[in-house]
């Protein structure tokens, strides 16, 4: 779930494909090449059709921006523009709005296309969908509906696709809370840990809520990885920023955040370890 600061928005869920393990400061595994293509799918839902079909009251502002945002932070750091598919509820074309069968045949596009030399990200920022006793997460397209859970996309549906791809580096980061774990009764169980070789980082850990703040216009841990990437994250100064330097800066972010915002406190959870591609920020 995610919520936005002042207004409570429950469940928005950015997916960016990223698996580690589930720990923070995890090294990067070295890599073999730096050659390969780097391409990521970034999914952002403003708008449901029916939001009360997921138990939401009202719909999200800046999903659609996350992933826009994080679109470009991709293009900063040497994703080709071809390589990087956006899709968002603002889109006019139809096959551009993430309806769940687009979701599920763009990932299988984008995958299809890649070698073993490539990297892949994928995003996701919208509502999410847990069940009570159930560690499947779901992620809310803008169709989505909880009674017919064939309009819901897994994690697990993605962690697979990315682990029969070819790519080397499969990482995957969900802005979303997870306010349903952990309750005794009614609470849904931890998510099930990625294959080896992906990665998935979550916004925040179990029991907790992912946050929107609008002076920000984005989600926090979305906006921490955008300036991450942009070189904030680069704790080195070699120029170059690493998987470990981007989540450990993403982590310090929402710490030093939740310093002035006790209300919206927030954890991040890294789960699996992938072989990150290194990128360089391109200088301003």
């Amino acid at each position: 779930m995610r919520k936005t600061s002042v207004i409570p928005q429950l469940g928005l869920a950015l997916l960016v494909v990223l698996v580690g393990t589930p720990s923070f400061g995890v090294a990067d595994e070295p890599a073999k090449s730096t050659t390969g293509k780097k391409v990521a799918l970034c999914i952002g839902v403003n708008k449901y059709r029916n939001v009360r079909a997921i138990d939401r009251k009202s719909n999200l502002e800046f999903a659609d921006r996350d992933a826009a945002e994080l679109a470009k932070a991709f293009h900063n750091v040497g994703f080709a523009p071809d390589d990087v598919v956006v899709m968002t509820t603002s889109e006019r074309e139809e096959e551009q709005r993430p309806l769940a069968d687009n979701i599920r045949k763009a990932l299988s596009s984008l995958l299809a296309k890649v070698t073993p030399d490539d990297s892949v990200v994928v995003t996701f920022s919208g509502y999410e969908m847990q069940f009570r006793g159930d560690a499947e997460y779901y992620i809310c397209p803008t169709d989505a509906n909880k009674a017919d859970r064939k309009t819901l996309v897994t994690l697990s549906e993605i962690y697979e696709a990315l682990d029969r791809s070819k790519a080397r580096s499969k990482t995957v980061v969900i802005d979303a809370c997870r306010s349903l774990e952990g309750r005794k009764e009614r609470g849904a169980k931890t998510p099930k840990a990625p294959p080896k070789g992906v990665a998935v980082l979550f916004a925040c850990s179990a029991g907790e809520f992912a946050n929107e703040v609008p002076e920000k216009k984005a989600g926090l841990l979305t906006h921490s990885l955008c300036e991450g990437l942009q070189g904030a994250a680069d704790a080195d100064r070699d120029g170059t920023v690493t998987w470990s330097e981007l989540v450990a800066y993403a982590k310090g972010q929402l710490a030093a955040h939740a310093k002035n915002h006790p209300d919206e406190h927030q954890v991040p959870e890294l789960m699996g370890a992938t072989q990150w591609l290194v990128v360089t920020p391109k200088k301003r």
